[in-house]
């Protein structure tokens, strides 16, 4: 009977400590425990050392003004009891910052899985609401999901969920042979540069991965495509004007007949690149690798804006030269020659 009446007094103080909701995992124990314990033992030494003071002898007060030991012993407990309620307290606020923490969380993560749920929509509307609120919560949440949101985007551009091949499906806008969703994907992978966002992939070790899509005829004017996987890639006919190609890997990348007026290509790789037919007017080549790359085939289809002062600021492998044949400098009209920088032949892969 008084083990029960224990019990239900136990209970009666937790509740009104507001902890019921709490649930008491192992591992919080550990730090909480030894709080009550510690504020027990300094009541404890201070009791000892100070039990005169504390039952009232200041300044010879009279043994019958004295406290009684009991009143001085409750007193004593209501201390030790108010700095165990403190250290619950505060116990509770981490514990709801935690709980607020884990539910924006999982909001967060909510809202991510219906946007990459609705990139496989047949429905063009609804795989554009996709991306839209894909872009929105990189933005809103850039250091948590900003390349998540990029991989799965890249993803798209790479597997589309509908044939690229079939114009009636695919919508095809009359100014652009790449459908509205993919340009629309594209858009929000190359906004890179708000939020701090290259940044968060230099830190994470991070390139958008765009090998193998097929882009061609896609505008990407000014575009921010910087250190981007785009090995296979078919930008064929492309408008890439002013488009930032900084160190990216474009491995076999198909970028015959594109407009890549004033582009930035340096320290690009563009390792057996097909570049014939393409517009090269004011492209900064410095450092970039043009290892067995083709300006021409065979002197048909010649790149053009080309200079021999762009071409001196390339680099590439002892006998894998770039094809130049029927290539001419943009200002003498003489045909161009390979001037440029020998680099010792690297390791494929």
């Amino acid at each position: 009977m008084k083990r029960s009446k224990m019990i239900l007094v136990s209970k009666w103080m937790w509740l009104k400590l507001g902890v019921r909701r709490i649930q008491l995992k192992p591992h919080r124990l550990i730090w909480i425990a030894p709080v009550p314990v510690a504020a027990m033992s300094v009541a404890i030494v201070l009791s000892a050392v100070y039990w005169d003071w504390l039952r009232g002898y200041l300044n010879g007060v009279p043994p019958q003004e004295l406290e009684s030991p009991s009143t001085t012993i409750r007193n004593l407990a209501l201390g030790v009891a108010g700095i165990f309620a403190l250290a619950v307290a505060v116990w509770r606020g981490w514990v709801a910052n935690r709980q607020a923490d884990t539910s924006e969380q999982q909001l967060l993560n909510e809202r991510y899985q219906k946007a990459t749920e609705m990139l496989g929509s047949p429905i063009m509307t609804v795989r554009l609401g996709g991306i839209f609120q894909l872009q929105r919560l990189a933005n809103e949440q850039a250091e948590r999901y900003h390349i998540p949101v990029s991989q799965s985007l890249c993803a798209f551009v790479r597997e589309p969920p509908v044939p690229l091949g079939n114009p009636s499906n695919r919508e095809v806008m009359a100014f652009s042979h790449v459908p509205a969703d993919i340009r629309a994907a594209l858009e929000a992978i190359q906004d890179r540069d708000s939020h701090d966002r290259l940044d968060i992939e230099v830190r994470a070790g991070y390139w958008p991965d765009l090998r193998r899509a097929r882009l061609a005829g896609a505008d990407l004017t000014g575009a921010n495509l910087s250190e981007v996987r785009l090995d296979d890639a078919d930008l064929s006919g492309a408008a890439l004007e002013r488009c930032d190609f900084y160190g990216s890997f474009m491995w076999s990348t198909v970028l015959v007949d594109a407009e890549l007026l004033d582009a930035n290509l340096c320290e690009a790789d563009l390792f057996l690149a097909y570049l014939d037919g393409a517009d090269f007017t004011n492209t900064d080549f410095s450092g970039a690798i043009v290892t067995g790359a083709n300006f021409s085939i065979g002197g048909r289809n010649p790149a053009k804006g080309l200079t021999q002062h762009q071409v001196g600021t390339m680099r590439a492998e002892r006998g894998s030269e770039p094809e130049l044949t029927g290539v001419v400098d943009a200002e003498s009209g003489e045909p161009l020659i390979w001037n440029g920088i020998t680099i010792p032949e690297t390791l494929d892969g």
